[in-house]
């Protein structure tokens, strides 16, 4: 009996251990919407998440599919981020970013909801090329901590689906074809 008390609790001990969350920056990448049509043009927004934990630098690359769509303008304007080590550009259909966030950041507060909301990193403006299903995504995610070692946090994400479509009329989902009367 006294075995298996000890093996119950022991099982409980290594199921805690293993299982202790784990705290991701969350970087949220949005548009407003999904479908496109070719020559359009779109701002998908860049976003951290910080979890409740302060924040004082991140950086990572963006991926997207350039064959599909190309950069046309990035805009920093309204960051959170403070200072840019490397301030988001365009190298080999990649977009770099590197900054800081003086005095750390934990996320936006506002008396109109509970808890922090994600803060605005930058957006981009994308033009549609061709048709197809494209993509944007993070890669090579990182953020520090605010907590006097700059303890290292990977960046978790998302990937965002666009679709480039033909015609106008499968954008919006209605067909504009001409029904014939048989009679």
């Amino acid at each position: 009996m006294m075995k298996n008390v000890f093996k119950i609790c022991w099982f409980a001990v290594l199921f805690t251990l293993f299982t202790l969350p784990v705290f991701a920056v969350k970087m949220e990448i949005t548009s407003v919407k999904n479908d496109f049509l070719v020559d359009d043009q779109f701002e998908v927004f860049f976003k951290v998440n910080a979890d409740g934990e302060s924040l004082n630098a991140l950086g990572g690359d963006i991926e997207f599919s350039s064959d599909i769509f190309s950069v046309v303008e990035i805009r920093d304007g309204g960051s959170i981020v403070g200072s840019w080590i490397e301030k988001p550009f365009v190298s080999n259909d990649l977009i770099n970013f590197s900054g800081i966030i003086p005095n750390g950041y934990k996320g936006v507060l506002s008396p109109y909801y509970s808890g922090y909301k994600a803060g605005k990193i930058f957006s981009v403006v994308f033009l549609v090329k061709k048709e197809g299903a494209g993509y944007i995504k993070i890669s090579n995610g990182k953020a520090y901590l605010n907590d006097g070692k700059a303890t290292e946090r990977n960046i978790s994400s998302d990937v965002l689906s666009v679709n480039v479509l033909k015609t106008e009329n499968s954008v919006s989902g209605v067909s504009k074809k001409k029904s014939v009367d048989a009679t």
